[in-house]
């Protein structure tokens, strides 16, 4: 369709890497769906209602799709109420559409939303429906099965370009969020290739897809997971068997001693972020099948308790001054304490120098996305 080309090439004279990314989808004509879908391998259109408008505004909704395309709004469709998580979707996308300059193609945006994610913004919207949720409305609508966005009508501007689950009868989702993140590379590498066609808030998302953020709670899963692991030795046979001249490997387990986990309770950890580490710490607890050590420090050790999970809401955080991480180490090393592994929940604001002990570390650090550990491995819990 010429109107679909020369919104095209609009966009790579102007904004290049949403040009790119709609070079890798598929464009369908389909009048039954009113005005346009996108599931991120198709966009869908009624070639009609498009023709109401001139090329420039075209050019606005295929970057407006393609702005649900790189927040993999698609994928992250299912289970979700329709009307609402369309909604959400385009608030996300037309706060990227101002940070990028182009116009927007309803008036779906609100300032407070400017740096929420959209599930952020999914979940506050549920406070703001009229509609009950008996009433066809619940988190589960079934009727988002469909890919080709036709099973609702707003009045709000957020059917104009519909999210819409890509089929997955024949390629499953891991493939297909493969396919979509690869087509956003291969638009990122030619933009960057013609000059300035990205703007920072498109790097920063790009960049998200490159190097995806760790989520902590997942690595913890898996680190304690390895560290508890027991292991068979060759060296050391199970002598319930010697006796009946069977040689085979002893179980047995090396690790000395539970996890610990370290506060920090200095003054920059503010009482909404000591919220937040309390509930992590509830969530780790309860990931331990043994009790864990939970020391608070500032500049000292100001309390060691033993935890177990029925016991992590009693956890009152003792300190407020300033910010030390060597007593928490020291007092391992006093201790003649061997943990399996340490945790340590902090905003990372110090400079002490520190030697790397010979068990593992995790640090899980709040606000401060630029903290490099001396050892171990940092992971930046909400940033």
């Amino acid at each position: 369709m010429d109107l679909i080309k020369k919104a095209k090439e609009h966009l790579i004279l102007y904004h290049p890497f949403f040009a790119y990314l709609a070079l890798q989808v598929e464009f369908v004509r389909e009048d039954e769906i009113g005005t346009s879908s996108i599931d991120g391998i198709v966009f869908r259109y009624n070639e009609k209602w498009l023709e109401e408008h001139d090329h420039r505004w075209c050019a606005g909704l295929l970057a407006h799709g393609m702005g649900h395309v790189l927040l993999l709004h698609p994928l992250r469709a299912e289970g979700k109420n329709i009307e609402r998580w369309n909604k959400a979707c385009d608030y996300a996308v037309n706060s990227l559409m101002i940070k990028s300059s182009i116009g927007l193609i309803n008036d779906l945006y609100k300032v407070q939303y400017e740096n929420l994610d959209t599930e952020q913004i999914y979940e506050l919207l549920k406070g703001e429906d009229d509609k009950p949720e008996d009433e066809g409305n619940s988190d589960n609508d079934a009727k988002f099965a469909g890919t080709d966005g036709t099973s609702y009508k707003s009045e709000d501007g957020s059917d104009i370009c519909k999210v819409a689950i890509p089929d997955m009868t024949e390629t499953p989702e891991s493939e297909l969020e493969s396919i979509i993140t690869q087509k956003i590379m291969d638009a990122a590498t030619q933009a960057e290739f013609g000059g300035d066609g990205m703007t920072d808030a498109i790097k920063e998302i790009v960049n998200e897809i490159k190097e995806p953020k760790k989520d902590w709670k997942e690595i913890l899963h898996k680190f304690t997971a390895e560290i508890a692991r027991n292991d068979y030795d060759w060296q050391r046979p199970d002598t319930s068997y010697l006796q009946r001249n069977i040689h085979i490997p002893g179980l047995h387990n090396e690790e000395i001693g539970n996890i610990i986990l370290a506060i920090d309770t200095s003054i920059s950890m503010n009482n909404e972020i000591l919220q937040e580490v309390l509930a992590e710490v509830k969530e780790a607890v309860e990931q331990m099948t043994e009790e864990v050590t939970v020391i608070h420090c500032d500049t000292i050790v100001r309390k060691v308790e033993q935890v177990q999970t029925e016991d992590v809401d009693k956890i009152v955080p003792e300190g407020r001054g300033g910010t030390a991480f060597l007593p928490v180490f020291k007092y391992i090393e006093d201790e003649d304490l061997i943990p399996k592994a340490l945790i340590y929940f902090t905003d990372g604001k110090c400079y002490d120098t520190l030697i790397e002990p010979d068990y593992p570390t995790i640090w899980c650090v709040y606000e401060n996305p630029n903290f490099k550990a001396q050892f171990g491995e940092a992971i930046c819990v909400d940033d």
